[in-house]
């Protein structure tokens, strides 16, 4: 392993040297501190009336954006008045979008925390660490809905993050103008660093125009945190007590061939601490997630595990403090769907858990405990991870972390590694990033001692954008708390895309794509490749894309693999090729579509996939949506055909009520499940469920209930 490692460490030092720096623009603005006394933003009456209008005329304002798209550079073709304030609880960002056309602002979505990218919308990003590594990213629209992610590096946003914060906005005659408010109890910070880093980007989405305060490229993201420009004035942030308590109460009923009729009338508790000015504590008690959103459904027709995103707000909560090595998939460390579920994504009851995140001068730290109740076969038992990381200098990062505990069963499991990254966000080759880890693991499940280690480099620019991931993974390499697709291979991913901007009425630009994917065993002998011939991906002004795919694969099995009951893949070489176009609408339009067909070989035989989804919104608020999926197999063993079904509504009476409905279907499991969610958001994100989960077994003679759910929920938070 270490010889390896030591090649790859030499690599990328040798990456590393040509990132010589660009001194990047030193000015920055300031924004005093005030006694404002300003009450929450959504229960403000108007713009100009009252402490909104006395605000606005002592807010900072921040000068004039520029144009990113469609023409980098160049004047907006409509005013952005945007302004800064903040007292000692809470930063305010204020803002007015001039439009000659306000009848014509896109503003449909009004689900809390739903993608808002197909309207006019506000983006504001902040750095308050001032180190351009990690961040968050708030989004709103003209009808006041909002949307929050937490930010990693130039790459990364978890948007399953749910922050505390508000925001009001409303179209009027000259446009639309919001009002925002972000507690600083709602952001981790150093409370001695005076200058955080901010951007701001306004979209206006018919024109498919953005323009951006800092760092207007086209080629890089808005969020882009080491992009930011520095703003003073926080370096005397009155914390206060630093407490925060959210008490919860719920009413549960559950139906079920294990359950009949059971109730639960239980009481839980989150709350935080801030210890010192840089580190809080967290902490749950008697943890329920029932109103967390449901997985997608999805049927696996491949030999390696499905991957479902963390949904649960407790852990979704600094979830960046626990990043290791820029890994977002596989061999993932930090996996905490592992805590609490089991692998059908079923509930297991945590009795607690307590989580202590924040910096303090170069070091960071997260650590994270967790007991878990018994279930089934495996004891009741406790879970940590312990994550700590440390700058070297502005632009590199050295760390390592620890996980144990075996959710899994009986036995138990370790995993400790180390990792370093060099974020450069104007070298001469532009944003480059690039990062080593190893990890090494002790798995009584597996009764081995194994490794895995790797190297990224990322230069995400333009016209070039270049990614580069090589990295091995043991056979018995197995971190209980992580998530890992595929043991005992050399991993090569290899990504080049080129950019042609052709800024002309029926076309934005276009993109050349090539991305040859190769995975050998540990003996170096072939197991996967994937090449594809350049993919061409076109976008049209109006936001539309059309993208046309043809790919060549080779798979050597070792041994066989089950497709579907009843359906199997013998070991051997396989060779063939597919071709796929895939065709987006722009989600600016109120009726948009996708569609995806897909065509060619498939081990033994062919493969043809066709999928299509609908998406109307009649009116701001309401939102009907479905989609279907038709997968089509012919292989030596037999043929099948998969189906799968998802319809959807959403009705919004304001972005603060909300009902939203969902049904599944697929005819391998033929299970019928239900969810739907109504939320209540009270003043600042206190939040009242009624949630609805069934799941139906149906078959052809009978029609078998396997869960029923009904819940109600409160939960209230105070801060002191």
């Amino acid at each position: 392993m270490y010889r390896s490692f030591c090649l790859l460490f030499g690599a990328g030092l040798v990456a590393m040297s040509a990132g010589i720096a660009a001194q990047p623009d030193s000015g920055h603005m300031s924004i005093p501190s005030e006694p404002l006394s300003v009450p929450l933003v959504g229960q403000s009456d108007g713009w100009q009336d009252g402490p909104l209008g006395a605000l606005w005329t002592r807010a900072r304002p921040i000068g004039r954006l520029t144009q990113v798209d469609p023409f980098e550079g160049a004047h907006p073709s409509a005013d952005s008045d945007i302004r800064l304030a903040r007292d000692d609880r809470a930063l305010y960002v204020l803002a007015r979008f001039a439009d000659p056309e306000p009848e014509r602002i896109i503003a449909r979505e009004m689900e809390r925390g739903a993608s808002i990218d197909g309207d006019d919308l506000f983006r504001i990003v902040i750095d308050p660490y001032g180190r351009g590594r990690e961040g968050y990213l708030f989004e709103i629209n003209p009808l006041g809905n909002r949307r929050e992610a937490l930010l990693e590096g130039d790459q990364i946003a978890n948007f399953d993050w749910d922050g505390r914060w508000q925001a009001f906005a409303a179209i009027d005659e000259h446009g639309w103008w919001l009002a925002v408010q972000i507690p600083f109890s709602a952001l981790a910070f150093d409370a001695a660093n005076d200058h955080w880093g901010f951007n701001f980007e306004r979209n206006q989405r018919r024109l498919q125009e953005r323009s951006r305060w800092a760092n207007p490229r086209r080629a890089q993201w808005v969020a882009a945190v080491s992009q930011t420009r520095p703003v003073a004035g926080f370096g005397n942030i009155a914390p206060g007590l630093g407490l925060e308590l959210a008490p919860n109460l719920r009413l549960a009923s559950d139906r079920g061939p294990q359950s009949r009729g059971v109730n639960l009338f239980e009481p839980g508790l989150d709350g935080s601490y801030r210890l010192s000015r840089n580190l809080r504590l967290t902490a749950t008690l008697n943890t329920d997630f029932a109103e967390a959103e449901i997985d997608a459904r999805e049927v696996n027709l491949d030999r390696f595990p499905l991957f479902f995103p963390e949904r649960r707000q407790f852990f979704q909560q600094d979830a960046s403090f626990f990043r290791f090595g820029g890994i977002n998939y596989s061999p993932w460390p930090v996996f905490t769907r592992r805590i609490g579920l089991d692998p059908a994504g079923q509930p297991i009851p945590i009795r607690g858990g307590l989580r202590l995140t924040g910096r303090e001068g170069p070091w960071t730290i997260g650590a994270l405990g967790v007991s878990v109740e018994s279930s089934d076969d495996i004891p009741a038992r406790e879970l940590g991870i312990l994550r700590v990381a440390r700058d070297l200098g502005a632009r590199s990062t050295v760390g390592g972390i620890v996980t144990y505990g075996e959710p899994r069963g009986p036995g138990s499991n370790s995993m400790a590694g180390f990792d370093y990254a060099y974020i450069h966000g104007q070298s001469r080759l532009g944003i480059m990033e690039a990062r080593l880890w190893g990890m090494q693991t002790r798995s009584d499940l597996f009764d081995a001692t194994d490794e895995a280690f790797g190297w990224q480099l990322r230069l995400p620019n333009e016209p070039w954008s270049l990614y580069q991931y090589i990295g091995q993974v043991g056979a018995g390499f197995d971190p209980g708390l992580g998530f890992v697709s595929r043991r005992g291979i050399r991993e090569y991913i290899h990504t080049a895309t080129y950019r042609r901007n052709i800024d002309q009425p029926a076309l934005r630009w276009v993109d050349f794509i090539i991305n040859p994917y190769i995975v050998t065993d540990l003996d170096n002998r072939l197991e996967t490749l994937t090449v594809d011939l350049p993919r061409v991906v076109f976008r049209s002004p109006a936001g539309d894309e059309l993208s046309v795919r043809f790919t060549r694969r080779e798979e050597r099995l070792k041994q066989g693999f089950e497709v579907l009951p009843g359906l199997a893949v013998s070991a051997d070489d396989y060779r063939w090729h597919q071709g796929m176009i895939v065709l987006n609408s722009s989600g600016a339009r109120s009726l948009s579509a996708r569609a995806t067909v897909q065509h060619g070989g498939f081990y033994d035989g062919r493969r043809t996939d066709y999928s299509a989804g609908l998406t109307w919104r009649p009116l701001p608020g309401l939102l009907l949506s479905g989609q279907g999926e038709q997968r089509q197999l012919r292989l030596t063993d037999g043929s099948a055909t998969v189906r799968l079904g998802t319809i959807s509504s959403r009705v919004h009476l304001t972005p603060r009520l909300s009902l939203s409905t969902t049904g599944q279907y697929d005819n391998v499991s033929r299970q019928l499940g239900i969810n739907a969610r109504l939320r209540w958001i009270v003043g600042m994100d206190n939040n009242f469920y009624l949630v609805f989960n069934r799941l139906q077994q149906l078959n052809d003679d009978d029609n078998n209930l396997l869960a029923q759910t009904a819940l109600a929920k409160v939960q209230w938070h105070f801060l002191f």
